[in-house]
C-alpha cells in the first residue's frame, strides 16, 4: 500500500475499499491488516488466521492486486 500517502484524501477511498473487501473476502482482509497494519510476518499472520503460509501468501497477493485495481482513478465512459 505504499502508493497511498497517509495524509492524502485517498485514505477515505482506501477505507471504503477495505470495507467493501471485508464484506467480500473477510479472511483476506484480515491477512492484510495483520501483515500491513500490525506488522506481522506472513508466517505470523498465517498462524494467527489459522491458515497455511502458502494460503496467506496467496491471500496477500490477491488483496494487494484487488486494492491496487480498486484504487485506480475511474476512467470516464
Amino acid at each position: 500500500l505504499n502508493w497511498i500517502d497517509a495524509t492524502s484524501p485517498e485514505m477515505l477511498d482506501l477505507d471504503i475499499a477495505l470495507s467493501e473487501l471485508t464484506r467480500l473476502e473477510p479472511r483476506k482482509t484480515e491477512m492484510l491488516i495483520l501483515k500491513t497494519f500490525l506488522g506481522c510476518s506472513t508466517s505470523e499472520a498465517a498462524e494467527l488466521a489459522g491458515v497455511s503460509k502458502s494460503t496467506a501468501d496467496r491471500d496477500l497477493r490477491f488483496v494487494k492486486a484487488w486494492l491496487f485495481q480498486r484504487m485506480q482513478p475511474k476512467q470516464p465512459t
